[in-house]
């Protein structure tokens, strides 16, 4: 007998390297094809957000130079453009000049370029003229002079010198300490997927420092955030909190994945840290941390990645979700997400980082901004009920249906799924492909579950003879809010009997709540 899953699986590749300004000391030896890649992913944003026309007819062929990792072409085609006055090829040649990883690195002409993009007051030949004052590139080392230009370059909008500016305040590092300057340049540069400025932010809120609320919750909100990017710090703030139990339950496995990708970066807390968790873990939880690091992938921030498909992407496949927290944490099943190099939330342009997965029970926790959406609220108290009437609500094929929101209805037909698995429990409501991670509500439109897969009507037939009808499945919705909460994410409370309203349309809790999922390779 078959299940088929609702979703849409597809295969894993490389995302977006970590950011650029990672301190000399914590640096990787160069690697030419890394190195590239990264800048490639700098002038790729440059170039959308910024080139003039003229400028984009060259940068392609820059991009394709260095994605090859032919570094003097790249030169060859930037050198007219940024001669020609040119600040975001002046901004993009610079950096090539400086990459650790050309060959014919000349960190003088790249000071010089830099210089004539900040002549040009643009935001990111301000922020890299300051990096080179701040390191003593080519330049006296000058940390005054570097705080003065990240200043500029932060207030005319450069995301990288937000939270280079916001690190500088809140440690007093080169400048006084201004904790409340620091996080307001944090929130700023956070908000628009800096990592750095995500690292200070979640500081801010362990300490309750900057005129924010000491808050663990949000301490490992902006801290995930960060990781996912693939910032040391983050990454080996994960690995002791899930190490100490602190904020989240504790978890050797997780703790051991965390320390094992910041040491890969470097960190020697993170490798000490490491040792010492695989000195308490069983073969087996050491291999399976090694397994989920291996499976990792940095994620990029969303102002990089959202709406834009010219990098050659496809979407590959769409499921559902739904809204568990605020300000935008979102429940959806594994299989949906799991080989998806950029998760999108189209309604909303925005992309949806990876928080947390669990593959045995088939459930992922995403996170995104999504200001405009409720949180759903799980039915605690009282179990599923044989022959309840049930809604399910999700985007079941969205390239042949309605691209809004679908509800069918139907009842609990069983509280157990195929061989008695009381993780899941059946149901009579039709879903299609891409219900997958959408919500089963009661008739109040709480949560019961969330919808994960289909009998094989084809395969049943073809061992029985009969075509078996409406024969769904929902994971259970005490295990679904089981894995949210041990991510250290607090659910809202259910409303009491007294404080629903006499009439409730449940249909529209899930339009509040329920969200349309696409998968991009």
């Amino acid at each position: 007998m078959g299940v088929t899953t609702t979703g849409q699986p597809h295969s894993p590749c490389d995302r977006a390297l970590p950011g650029l300004l990672a301190p000399r000391a914590a640096r990787a030896k160069p690697n030419r094809g890394r190195a590239a890649a990264k800048l490639a992913t700098l002038l790729l944003g440059l170039a959308l957000g910024l080139a003039s026309p003229a400028a984009r007819s060259d940068l392609p062929s820059a991009l394709k130079a260095l994605a090859g990792g032919n570094f003097a072409e790249a030169v060859v085609q930037l050198r007219p453009l940024a001669e020609g006055g040119n600040a975001v090829a002046q901004v993009a040649l610079g950096q090539v000049l400086r990459n650790p990883a050309n060959p014919q690195r000349d960190s003088a002409e790249a000071l010089e370029w830099f210089t004539k993009a900040a002549e040009q007051e643009h935001a990111d030949g301000l922020f890299w003229l300051g990096v080179m004052h701040r390191l003593g590139e080519a330049v006296p080392k000058d940390s005054d002079q570097a705080l003065q230009l990240w200043q500029k370059a932060a207030e005319a909008g450069s995301v990288a010198a937000q939270g280079a500016l916001a690190q500088a305040l809140f440690a007093g590092d080169g400048v006084a300490r201004d904790p409340t300057e620091a996080v307001r340049w944090a929130r700023l540069g956070a908000q628009r997927g800096n990592a750095l400025a995500q690292t200070v932010l979640a500081q801010a809120h362990l300490k309750g420092e900057g005129g924010v609320q000491r808050s663990l919750a949000e301490f490992l909100r902006w801290t995930r955030r960060a990781a996912s990017q693939g910032n040391r710090n983050s990454m080996e703030a994960l690995a002791v909190s899930y190490h100490m139990g602190t904020g989240v339950p504790q978890d050797f496995i997780q703790a051991h994945m965390w320390a094992n990708l910041a040491a890969a970066r470097g960190s020697p807390r993170a490798m000490k840290l490491r040792d010492e968790l695989a000195a308490k873990m069983t073969p087996d939880q050491i291999a399976e941390a090694q397994k989920a690091a291996s499976r990792w992938r940095p994620t990029r921030p969303a102002q990089q990645a959202a709406g834009r498909d010219g990098d050659g992407k496809r979407r590959t496949g769409t499921g559902s979700g739904f809204v568990v927290a605020h300000p935008g944490y979102v429940l959806t099943n594994n299989h949906v997400i799991e080989q998806c190099t950029e998760v999108r939330a189209p309604a909303y342009k925005t992309v949806l980082r990876v928080l947390a997965r669990d593959p045995k029970n088939d459930l992922a926790l995403l996170e995104g901004e999504l200001p405009a959406l409720q949180a759903a609220k799980f039915r605690t108290g009282t179990p599923p009920r044989l022959g309840e009437s049930i809604l399910v609500a999700g985007y079941p094929l969205t390239d042949l249906l309605s691209s809004s929101l679908n509800v069918t209805s139907g009842t609990i037909s069983a509280l157990a799924g195929p061989k008695d698995n009381e993780a899941l429990f059946q149901i009579t409501a039709p879903v299609q492909r891409g219900n997958s991670g959408g919500p089963v509500l009661d008739a109040q439109g709480q949560v019961l579950g969330v919808v994960v897969s289909k009998l094989n009507a084809l395969r049943v037939a073809m061992v029985t003879g009969d075509v078996p009808q409406n024969v769904n499945f929902a994971i259970s919705g005490a295990l679904a809010r089981a894995f949210v909460e041990s991510q250290g994410i607090e659910l809202d409370r259910q409303a009491a009997p007294s404080e629903l309203p006499a009439a409730i349309d449940a249909p529209e809790q899930a339009r509040r709540h329920t969200l349309l999922i696409e998968c991009w390779r």
